[in-house]
């Protein structure tokens, strides 16, 4: 398996879920850039670190951007008796032609989500298989509000934001926008957003983009109302962070899978999403609150390979009446919190995923 910056929650989770099945993968972190912030995981992973490729099977957790370097880093590594595969994201329903002849190079391509299995299967001519990320939440302490500085009475929404992605794909001035509307219709009700971003690399792109949301946050009718947490997390910490929260809210335009969302749905809380791409593979009419949209062609520059693409806008309206659903009902949003979570907890948890990772490598074998 080989681990790199940016898709390493993905690889941490396939990790976990092929050894709650009995197998024992290696991992081989070919730059090793990724930084050692989290003790637990590293204490988790190190022991299973190797500076080889196997000569039977290796899994790739690289997208399709990428491969060329790899492969070019790699060199004498690829053993030629070794069956490779690719484990690749995609955020919009048209893949690649160029990305799609890098992942012909591989034996086989898995497709995290069946909105990612619809985009590249009409692009290459190696078998493709859809093979679900899996999904399962491990506290290794429980953290409270205060922890975070959260008001301990307030209802709390929560966004999830990486400043690393593309700002025009995650949608954050969507959901500052029916967060005001929330407030406009229930001004008496203690509410907050809560947004938990990572804040921009050093692209001059990303350092744009943050400067375009803290200008609206402060612009925000109800900005008293919004909190801002930009401090890096550990993994404990953000789980516990989307625990504490009564609502996660996603008005993304596209997602490859939505992890943020399936943690959230996991732990139990309700989720109002666009009701598009790779996040349909876990959410449905009744278990979570999809948001309406309409299709839209994706702007110059909004996203790689944009030109001939389309992707979702979310209904704003429909997004509001769902959030103040939530916050009126809060009877109902539990309940629905429940069914979402033995959803998840049934199929994506690291035995299910781990069952399906385990009898593909047993066929290839």
């Amino acid at each position: 398996m080989y681990k790199r910056q940016g898709r390493g929650e993905d690889i941490r989770c396939a990790f976990r879920a092929f050894r709650e099945v009995g197998v024992f993968p290696l991992v081989r972190d070919i730059y090793s850039l990724e930084p050692r912030s989290d003790p637990g995981i590293e204490a988790e992973i190190v022991g299973s670190l190797v500076d080889h490729l196997s000569p039977a099977i290796n899994i790739f957790f690289i997208n399709g951007d990428e491969v060329e370097q790899v492969l070019s880093h790699l060199r004498d590594e690829l053993a030629t008796t070794a069956y490779n595969i690719i484990y690749p994201q995609w955020e919009l329903s048209v893949y690649p032609t160029e990305w799609a002849d890098y992942l012909d190079r591989f034996d086989e391509i898995w497709a995290p989500s069946q909105f990612v299995f619809d985009s590249i299967r009409k692009a290459v001519s190696k078998p493709i298989f859809y093979m679900p990320l899996p999904v399962e939440v491990r506290l290794t302490s429980f953290l409270g509000r205060r922890y975070f500085g959260l008001p301990e009475s307030s209802y709390l929404y929560l966004f999830f934001f990486d400043f690393r992605s593309y700002i025009e794909r995650k949608n954050p001035f969507a959901v500052i926008e029916a967060f005001e509307r929330v407030c406009a219709a229930r001004p008496q009700e203690d509410v907050r957003l809560v947004i938990k971003l990572n804040r921009p690399t050093r692209s001059r792109k990303a350092a744009r983009d943050f400067q375009r949301f803290k200008t609206r946050v402060n612009e925000c009718e109800s900005a008293d109302r919004v909190i801002v947490i930009d401090r890096l997390f550990t993994d404990n910490e953000v789980k516990n962070l989307i625990r504490c929260c009564d609502c996660f809210v996603s008005l993304h335009r596209a997602e490859g899978f939505g992890r943020g969302m399936a943690e959230a749905m996991y732990l139990g809380r309700p989720v109002v999403a666009t009701g598009y791409s790779g996040n349909l593979d876990f959410m449905n009419e009744a278990n979570s609150c999809l948001v309406q949209y309409e299709l839209t062609e994706v702007g110059e520059g909004q996203y790689p390979h944009a030109k001939g693409q389309v992707w979702a806008e979310p209904n704003i309206d429909d997004a509001v009446s769902h959030m103040v659903r939530l916050l009126d009902d809060r009877d109902w949003g539990r309940r629905l919190g429940q069914i979402a979570s033995r959803h998840l907890r049934v199929h994506f948890s690291y035995r299910a995923i781990g069952l399906r990772y385990k009898q593909r490598l047993d066929e290839i074998l």
